[in-house]
Parts: C-alpha cells; sequence; structure tokens
C-alpha cells in the first residue's frame, strides 16, 4: 500500500488472537491396560500426548501510518506476530516493518520512491522427538 493524497495524516490498527488445539489425539494404552498387558508398572498414570501438547494461542498486530503532502507521500507499517504451536514449546515470533515514500518533482516529470523492508523472525522447533514419547510407557 501506499500513502494518500488528499486525507492528511492517518493511522489504522488491525490486531487478532486466534487459538489452535488437537481435533483428535491416538488411542494409546491407559497406565492400568498397560500393566494388564505385562508392561513395568511404575506407579504413575500419565498421558504422554497431554504432556506434549497445548492449545496454542497466537496473535498478530499491525500499525500503519500514512499520509501526503502536496509532492510527497508515504507509508509506513509494523507487524508483530506472536504464533504458538500445539506442540509444547514450538512457535515463533516474527517483526516485519516496510516504509515507503514517493516524491515528486519537475511538474510531476520526476518521480522518486524509496521503499524498505525487514522481517526478523525468531522460531521454536520443539524438540525433535516431542512425538516418541507419547508411545513411552503410561506408568512412568
Amino acid at each position: 500500500k501506499r500513502g494518500s493524497a488528499g486525507i492528511g495524516i492517518s493511522a489504522t490498527y488491525h490486531g487478532y488472537t486466534s487459538a489452535s488445539s488437537v481435533l483428535r489425539t491416538q488411542p494409546l494404552l491407559s497406565a492400568s491396560e498397560f500393566v494388564a498387558a505385562g508392561g513395568a508398572d511404575a506407579g504413575f498414570n500419565t498421558d504422554w500426548q497431554d504432556k506434549i501438547m497445548r492449545t496454542g494461542f497466537s496473535s498478530a498486530h499491525t500499525i500503519s501510518l500514512g499520509g501526503a503532502s502536496n509532492q510527497s507521500t508515504f507509508r509506513a507499517s509494523l507487524n508483530f506476530r506472536n504464533v504458538n504451536g500445539i506442540l509444547l514449546h514450538a512457535g515463533f515470533d516474527q517483526v516485519n516493518g516496510r516504509v515507503g515514500i514517493t516524491h515528486r518533482a519537475l511538474h510531476d516529470r520526476l518521480q522518486v520512491d524509496f521503499n524498505m523492508a525487514f522481517a526478523n523472525r525468531e522460531s521454536n522447533f520443539s524438540f525433535s522427538e516431542a512425538f516418541r514419547y507419547i508411545y513411552f510407557n503410561p506408568t512412568a
């Protein structure tokens, strides 16, 4: 997007929040079923799927400024996203920014555009063997 002439300076905000959850889990033996099938009893009753998964809450926020003068238009925006996956410790934080300036000169015969953007993302992919633990001894 670009700034618009004739509207002065405007600011906008857009944001949202969302939640993700597991629809179905794998059918696994309970602690009593595991022991009845001949497994070693370590004295606990652990649902390993419950231990490695969560409801993933995420949000995004964007603020933008734009405007114009007789010969120039500008627009700047900043976006922040925080995404938490359903796997424990999985997700990312991301920041994006963008600036665009257009200037006209010499009776609109010359147009100079300046555009700049940046992005930074810090990701966490949890631990590589997380789903291996759902088959772990449910009495541990």
